[in-house]
């Protein structure tokens, strides 16, 4: 999936850099590291916090220079949203594999935004694989992500959903993520990612993501702010089309 690095939090857990589950329920050992490649955003959903500089004065840099370096900005794991902020368990034909509380930026080195100013006060992040799947494959380590590609020829559409979301008690926040290019990489040009005109929800964006971790899967990304929250939900699937990857993502947060 995506690289859910820079603010996208993208799909697979095993695949995405940017998303790391926090306080993970269910399938138990595996890491959702979206966001969810983060979209990006946040890397595509979750490591990277900066920490505060650590042994300058080791490094051999005055005590006057350190007082002047700003500290870096806060990226906090907040309350974990409950699960109808996402998509919600029993979703026909889905099957919940992990969730866990989020953070606004997954990616490497310090988040571009303090979560803190920003107001961030719940976060979600959830892993689906469609039923089928479940069934196939379980839930556990036994899971193959990405989906293998066969499997997924025989299930055509929407076979493994990643869903991101962040609550915040400024309401304009959520608006500023989506303009934010570092999160919503919208025409920063990165290689593999094309913008799907007016598909996007509730006025928000929409990508497709072609990646060599998707295993010939397509992937489609969505974006979007409504109320007080920001929502990111990535898809993968063989032969899937926009539309159908739309109607998964409709349900998000209803």
């Amino acid at each position: 999936m995506t690289d859910p690095g820079g603010r996208i939090r993208a799909l697979d857990p095993c695949r995405d850099s940017n998303y790391v589950l926090n306080d993970v329920e269910g399938m138990a050992g595996r890491v959702v590291s979206g966001t969810p490649r983060v979209p990006r955003r946040r890397v595509s959903m979750l490591v990277a916090s900066a920490s505060l500089a650590v042994g300058l004065a080791v490094a051999g840099i005055a005590a006057s220079d350190a007082a002047s370096t700003p500290p870096p900005n806060a990226n906090d794991t907040p309350p974990q949203l409950p699960a109808s902020a996402g998509l919600s368990p029993g979703a026909p034909g889905w099957t919940l594999v992990s969730t866990g509380s989020s953070r606004i930026y997954g990616g490497k080195g310090e988040s571009p935004v303090d979560s803190r100013e920003m107001g961030l006060d719940g976060g979600l992040l959830q892993l689906w694989v469609s039923t089928s799947t479940a069934q196939e494959y379980g839930t556990g380590q036994g899971l193959p992500l990405p989906v293998p590609l066969v499997f997924a020829q025989a299930h055509p559409g929407p076979i493994e959903a990643t869903v991101d979301v962040l609550s915040f008690s400024k309401p304009s926040s959520p608006s500023r993520l989506l303009a934010n290019p570092q999160f919503s990489q919208i025409g920063e040009g990165i290689p593999g990612d094309t913008v799907v005109s007016g598909a996007g929800l509730n006025g928000g964006t929409a990508m497709q993501i072609l990646s060599d971790g998707n295993g010939g899967l397509t992937e489609y990304l969505f974006q979007w702010a409504s109320g007080s929250s920001w929502y990111q939900v990535a898809e993968l699937g063989a032969g899937m089309s926009v539309q159908q990857a739309q109607r998964f993502a409709q349900q998000v947060g209803n």
